[in-house]
């Protein structure tokens, strides 16, 4: 099966620390080859602004991080469309913009977003797994 992932989600993956046990499921067979992670670009903007802000630190300077993430079994970093700027556009009951393109890549594959964003699942707009 296929999933999105949001950012807070896969920081928290990358950092060893603990997710829920769904979302830790997913991951695990993700890394196996069983399932795949879809990781919008979007994402990747978000985790810079942590790491600007001292909240993350990746294990590999940023450069070479990236390059090691399109290796990462399991996981597609997603290009961002205009098909997910459209989708965004109809959720403004989500107030955060990277919430709303993360939910709205998540829309355009049709399936589950791995979130812990209360935010996010008590809207309903997209299925969530944690």
């Amino acid at each position: 099966m296929i999933y999105v992932a949001d950012t807070h989600a896969f920081v928290l993956w990358l950092s060893d620390r603990r997710i829920g046990r769904d979302a830790t499921r997913v991951f695990e067979r993700a890394a196996q080859g069983i399932d795949g992670i879809i990781l919008p670009t979007i994402a990747l903007f978000e985790i810079a602004s942590l790491i600007e802000r001292g909240k993350f630190q990746p294990p590999l300077p940023w450069r070479h991080w990236l390059q090691a993430l399109g290796n990462t079994p399991g996981l597609t970093v997603e290009p961002l469309h205009l098909e997910d700027v459209s989708i965004a556009h109809g959720l403004a009951n989500l107030i955060d913009p990277f919430d709303r393109m993360i939910a709205a890549t998540a829309l355009r594959f049709e399936c589950p977003l791995l979130t812990k964003d209360e935010r996010i699942a008590s809207s309903r707009v997209v299925p969530v797994v944690w």
